[in-house]
Order: C-alpha cells, then structure tokens, then sequence
C-alpha cells in the first residue's frame, strides 16, 4: 500500500500542471471571430500619392492587388490626383505601403531600331532605320510622309459658287508598336504600312490620287539586342524584295 505523503505530492503536481493544460486545449478562435476582432482593433488612416501609375487601369490594379491581398484594408483611390487614401490597422499599413511601392514602378523602356531593307537575293541593295522609343505595355507610334488632299464629293456645274469640300489622307511610313514581356523574352506587336502615289491617273473626271499600299502586321518574340525579321515582301517588276526587321534594346 502506497504511503499518504506518495498520494499527497501526486496530488499537488496535478494541481500544478492543471492550468497549463487548460490553456493548451483552449479552441483557437473561427476565422468570424478572428475577423471580427481585427475589424475592431484601432486603425488608421494614410494618403499615399503615386509616382509612375498614372493611368486609371494601373490604379485599378494595385488597388485590386491590395484588396485581394488584405481584404480587411479600406482603400479608396483618386484618380484625379494619382493618390490611395488607406485605412488599416497598425499591423496591415506596413503592409500595405509596401505592396503599393512594389507595384508603383516606372515602366521600362525600350529602344526599337527598325531596318527597311531592300534585298536582290541575299544582297542588301539600300536600306532605311527608323528608331521608336517604347514603354512596356504603351502603345507607341511613328509617321513620316506628307498629306495628300482628295475631294470629298461632286457638286453640281451650275452651282460653280460652292466650295468643294477636302479630305485630307496621310501618304508615308507609318509604324505602330506596343512591347511588353521581360527578361529575354519581350513580345513585340508591330504595324507597319507604307504607302505611295501612284503614276498611273485616275479614269475619272475627279482628280483623286491612286495610292498603293504595303501593310505588315505581325506579333512575334524578341531577345534584346539581338535582330529579328518580321517579313518580307516582293516588289513587282523587279526581283528586289523589302525586308522589314527590328532589334529592342532596354534602355532603362
């Protein structure tokens, strides 16, 4: 038979050990309750002004960003003055300082060479560059030419006093380019047309010019620095082709 003091000092180390494990098996709280006590918990407020996201669709994804991230913040944004006015607990703004400045870059650009060469065989006869600064995901452009006037419509010999109404068609190189990707692996989606006089007139009584038309409308993969042909295209009556080729290069 165990002796009493045994029974007494079992006794008291269970006494001991009875809070403790109370605590260890106290229920965590629900994600409601968790919720509703961060939704109580102090908060404050702070208005961040943008420095590179100035368009409202870049707006629009870091505030997406952030809710999706932290659905508890309260973020309402300006457009109107490129700015986030946050409401967040002490714990959740650091947080959400930092997504903004991570998102809030200025886009990258590129520098974009392009080559109108015009080939007999495997020679290249001449050749014209034209180069395009371009930001990533912005649509940029290029135009040289001049403008041709063409009558908008005929009107009536015996009313010689009415003005006739012109329109104006720009005739040139034209060239449409919008990248985007990263790395080694930029996507580049490019418009070029170019357009002439003809020499040949028109079998009208109305003097409109004839125009020829070269349109080249491709996307395709490019590693920067490194030339890459969009295409081609024979010139009729001759055995010269133009090819059309163009190198990116990060600029910054």
């Amino acid at each position: 038979m165990a002796h009493p003091r045994i029974f007494a000092a079992c006794a008291l180390a269970l006494a001991a050990l009875a809070p403790s494990m109370r605590a260890q098996s106290a229920p965590e709280p629900s994600r409601a309750e968790a919720r509703l006590m961060q939704m109580q918990a102090p908060r404050t407020i702070q208005t961040v002004f943008l420095k590179n996201a100035t368009e409202p669709g870049e707006v629009n994804d870091i505030q997406t960003a952030v809710r999706n991230m932290l659905p508890q913040v309260r973020l309402f944004a300006d457009d109107s003055q490129q700015a986030f006015t946050i409401s967040a607990t002490e714990d959740e703004m650091p947080q959400v300082l930092k997504i903004i400045a991570g998102l809030d870059q200025p886009r990258r650009l590129y520098r974009l060479t392009y080559t109108i060469a015009e080939m007999d065989g495997s020679q290249r006869v001449s050749e014209r560059r034209f180069i395009l600064l371009a930001a990533a995901g912005k649509r940029s452009d290029f135009k040289q030419g001049t403008r041709v006037p063409v009558v908008a419509g005929a009107y009536p010999i015996d009313k010689p006093d009415l003005e006739a109404q012109v329109e104006y068609i720009d005739v040139g190189l034209t060239i449409d380019a919008t990248i985007g990707g990263s790395g080694d692996n930029l996507s580049l989606q490019t418009k070029i047309e170019q357009t002439s006089l003809s020499d040949q007139k028109p079998a009208t009584t109305i003097p409109d010019p004839e125009i020829r038309q070269m349109v080249l409308d491709v996307s395709s993969i490019l590693t920067p620095g490194k030339p890459q042909v969009l295409g081609s295209l024979d010139l009729p009556g001759t055995s010269h082709r133009q090819q059309v080729e163009v190198t990116a290069e990060l600029v910054r």
